[in-house]
């Protein structure tokens, strides 16, 4: 992030050769705008879209009994499966602990039981790879506000 650069080279900690040798390779960087003469506060990024987002391969499933048996009894408070075979997350999930509850309630119906038994870990991981929650920080990469995606620092020119 441009702010920590900026910090080392107002702190006085560098020398001459470090700061400049520093500045020099900011202007090789991405957060370089050579079109604007500036630089941003996050390099662009490629977000994926929204059809590339929740979907679990039948690969990934392949095996799990749950999902089997909850696709047949056209259940789909945890997992569903599309058109094309791929499988994804109910889409009013907004967290693991949504996952957990439907998981939870399933593991009281004795037709499920067993399977939740044998698979919660199974699941929780794969909501885990799939949405990668463990990595949020609770400060946004793309910034839709004030400092957002595409923000720059004025180069005074």
């Amino acid at each position: 992030m441009l702010e920590g650069q900026v910090a080392i080279l107002s702190s006085g900690l560098l020398s001459p050769e470090e700061g400049l040798a520093l500045l020099q390779s900011l202007r090789q960087s991405d957060l370089y705008r050579a079109d604007q003469h500036s630089y941003m506060l996050y390099p662009n990024r490629c977000l994926p879209n929204f059809r590339e987002k929740n979907n679990i391969s039948a690969a990934q499933m392949a095996g799990s009994k749950l999902a089997t048996a909850l696709a047949a009894a056209g259940d789909e408070r945890l997992l569903v499966r599309d058109e094309a075979g791929e499988w994804h997350f109910n889409g009013r999930f907004r967290n693991a602990n949504d996952a957990i509850a439907v998981l939870d309630d399933l593991a009281q119906e004795p037709v499920y039981a067993e399977l939740v038994a044998a698979e919660r870990g199974f699941i929780l991981d794969l909501f885990e790879t799939t949405f990668n929650h463990h990595a949020f920080t609770g400060r946004s990469g793309t910034f839709f506000a004030y400092e957002r995606l595409g923000s720059i620092y004025c180069t005074g020119r």
